[in-house]
């Protein structure tokens, strides 16, 4: 699935990757049920193909329900900081800099919890790591890019 969606991002042709990740998403539904972690999965990508289609209110709302349904099904602490990692990234395309702070410290220190310290690298760490670091250069440049004109009134 993962493989298949990169290709079709790769080559620019988001109508056959959330084409594609419906049907899973649809197949995964029927033969696993709606709180089956493959389930969740799959409809995780339908919401990826919207975020990289720069449709960010429908995938919040896909990250948001999906994420209810983790919490409420008592899915794995690592399993719902990836979809706190999810709604973090979207908040921080939307320029919503509190939700994304909020939502990717909360997974930082949920995988933190879970992994340790080590020096062994987590991939889900390294990536909440980098989307904070862009959300400290992003709330940056928008105090730099307020007139300076504007503290002198």
């Amino acid at each position: 699935l993962f493989d298949l969606n990169a290709v079709y991002i790769n080559i620019g042709d988001y109508e056959k990757d959330l084409e594609h990740s419906i049907s899973a998403w649809k197949g995964n539904l029927e033969k696993c049920g709606e709180y089956h972690e493959d389930t969740l999965v799959s409809r995780s990508m339908v919401a990826r193909v919207k975020e990289t289609q720069c449709e960010y209110k429908e995938a919040l709302e896909e990250y948001k329900e999906i994420l209810n349904i983790k919490q409420t099904e008592k899915a794995t602490n690592e399993s719902v900081a990836i979809t706190l990692i999810d709604l973090g990234h979207v908040y921080l395309m939307m320029k919503m800099f509190d939700l994304a702070d909020e939502n990717l410290s909360t997974a930082l220190d949920t995988l933190l919890g879970i992994k340790g310290t080590t020096d062994k690298r987590n991939s889900a760490i390294d990536a909440v790591e980098g989307y904070l670091d862009a959300l400290n250069k992003e709330r940056k440049r928008s105090v730099c890019n307020i007139d300076w004109f504007f503290f002198w009134r």
